[in-house]
C-alpha cells in the first residue's frame, strides 16, 4: 500500500488538494479549499471522515487570496469555529498571508483615528455590496459569511497562524525550510518580500487615494478591508483566454510548434503572492506550485539544486490551472515528474492552455508523463488523442468532475 496519497477535489476553476503521508498514522496537509461548493460537496465530508479516525490536519495552506482558493477555507474555518474545540477537525497550523503579514516600508502605528476607520468601513461596505450584486456571477470574488474574512476567522478562532514564520509572512525571506515531522520537510519557493511588497503597494495606493498618508496599524479592520479590496481586484483584472476556441483546429495539431510559442509571463499581483512549496517525505518530493509566477520558482529551484535537492519530483501540481503564463520552458528545463496535476473545469480563462500542456509533454528526455485532469475540458480532451500521446510518450487521465481524483505515489 502506498504511503503517499493525494486527493484532488473537484474545485470548479479552483484548487483544493489533500496530501496524506504515512500508513497507520497519517500526516495530512490541506492545500486550498476551492469554492464554497467544493467544501460543501466534497471537502467537509472528507475532513469529518479523517476526524472520526482520530486524525487531524497538521498544516492548512491557503496559497493566496483569490476566491477559487480561499472560499472553501472560509467555510471550513467558520464551521470549525474555535481551534481549541474544533467542530469539524483539529488543525495544528494555518499558513495564510493577510494584510498584517505584508512587508510595509513605513512603520505601523498602534492606533488609527476615527476618520480612517470610517474610510476602511466604507471599503468593506462597498466590497460587500459588490459581492451581493454579483451573487450569481461565476466570476464574483467571494461570498463572505456575515461579512467575515478569513483573517478575522483565523484570529478569532485562536488558530496557530504562520507560527513556523514567527507570526510573519510565509515567505522565502522569513523561512526557507519547515519541518512538519522528523520525516516531513517543506521547502518554501514562493512568495518572497519583493512579490509581497507589490501586493502591499497596491493596497497602500488604494488607501492613499482615499486619504493622503493613511496611517497603518494592525487593527483587524485593515484585514477586512484588505481582503475585500483584493478580492474585488481579482475580478476586475480577469483576462479572457480563448486559445482553443479561437484557433483553427488545423493550426494547433502540431503540439511541437505550440510548445515553442513565445512566453508572456503572468502579471497578476495576487498570483505573485501565491505560496508554492516542495513537500519532502523520506526520499520523495512533491511540488505544489499554487498560482505562482515561474520566475521566482525557477530561481529558487536552481538554488535548491545547488544545495543538493533533486529537481526530479514524484508529482508536480502545475501553476495557475495550466496557464501558459505560469509554465515556462526555462522552468521545465529544470524540473520533471511522471505525474502532473491540472485542476480546473475551464469555466474561467478557458484553462488549461494547450501551450502549457504542449510545453510539458514536448521534451525529448524524461519519464513517461501522466497528465491528471479533474474535469473534462477542451484542453484535456484535445490532449487525450492516441496519435499525440504515442508520438510524445505521455498518458492522459480525465476525471468526471463529480468525484475526487486520487493519486497514490
Amino acid at each position: 500500500m502506498s504511503n503517499i496519497r493525494i486527493e484532488m477535489f473537484p474545485a470548479s476553476y479552483g484548487d483544493s488538494f489533500l496530501v496524506s503521508l504515512g500508513n497507520k498514522i497519517k500526516t495530512h496537509i490541506l492545500i486550498d479549499g476551492g469554492l464554497k461548493a467544493t467544501y460543501n460537496c466534497f471537502l467537509k465530508t472528507k475532513l469529518e471522515e479523517i476526524s472520526r479516525l482520530g486524525e487531524k490536519i497538521s498544516l492548512l495552506i491557503v496559497t493566496h487570496i483569490d476566491r477559487d482558493h480561499i472560499e472553501g477555507i472560509l467555510e471550513l474555518v467558520h464551521d470549525n469555529n474555535k481551534s481549541e474545540d474544533p467542530k469539524i477537525i483539529p488543525i495544528d497550523e494555518i499558513w495564510f498571508n493577510s494584510y498584517r503579514h505584508l512587508q510595509f516600508s513605513k512603520e505601523k502605528a498602534k492606533e488609527i483615528n476615527f476618520e480612517e476607520k470610517e474610510i476602511l468601513k466604507d471599503i468593506i461596505t462597498r466590497g460587500r455590496g459588490y459581492l451581493r450584486k454579483n451573487e450569481t456571477n461565476p466570476n464574483r470574488p467571494i461570498s463572505a459569511k456575515q461579512g467575515s474574512t478569513l483573517a478575522s476567522l483565523i484570529y478569532k478562532g485562536g488558530y496557530n497562524w504562520n507560527n513556523s514564520f514567527h507570526g510573519q509572512a510565509v515567505s522565502v525571506n522569513n523561512n526557507k525550510n519547515v519541518n512538519i515531522t522528523p520525516e516531513i520537510k517543506i521547502h518554501i519557493l514562493s512568495p518572497n518580500t519583493e512579490k509581497l511588497n507589490k501586493l502591499a503597494r497596491l493596497w497602500v495606493r488604494e488607501l492613499n487615494r482615499k486619504k493622503y498618508n493613511f496611517t497603518l496599524s494592525d487593527n483587524e479592520i485593515f484585514d477586512d478591508a484588505f481582503e475585500f479590496f483584493m478580492l474585488e481586484q481579482a475580478v476586475t483584472n480577469i483576462e479572457a483566454n480563448k486559445e482553443v476556441s479561437s484557433r483553427n483546429r488545423k493550426e494547433i495539431l502540431d503540439i511541437k510548434n505550440l510548445a515553442n510559442e513565445s512566453m508572456q509571463g503572468d502579471l497578476s499581483i495576487t498570483n505573485g503572492s501565491s505560496i508554492s512549496i516542495i513537500i519532502e517525505y523520506k526520499d520523495k518530493q512533491l511540488l505544489f506550485l499554487g498560482d505562482a509566477h515561474p520566475d521566482i520558482i525557477t530561481t529558487n529551484i536552481q538554488e535548491k539544486i545547488r544545495e543538493g535537492l533533486s529537481p526530479f519530483f514524484e508529482l508536480i501540481k502545475i501553476s495557475h490551472h495550466g496557464s501558459k503564463k505560469n509554465t515556462s520552458k526555462d522552468l521545465l528545463e529544470l524540473i520533471d515528474a511522471p505525474i502532473y496535476l491540472i485542476s480546473t473545469d475551464g469555466k474561467k480563462h478557458n484553462h488549461p492552455d494547450l501551450t502549457a500542456l504542449a510545453r510539458i509533454v514536448n521534451r525529448e528526455n524524461g519519464p513517461i508523463r501522466n497528465l491528471y485532469f479533474n474535469y473534462p475540458t477542451e484542453g484535456s480532451t484535445y490532449m487525450n488523442n492516441e496519435i499525440i500521446k504515442s508520438d510524445l510518450n505521455f498518458n492522459v487521465f480525465i476525471s468526471s468532475g463529480v468525484q475526487s481524483t486520487i493519486i497514490e505515489v
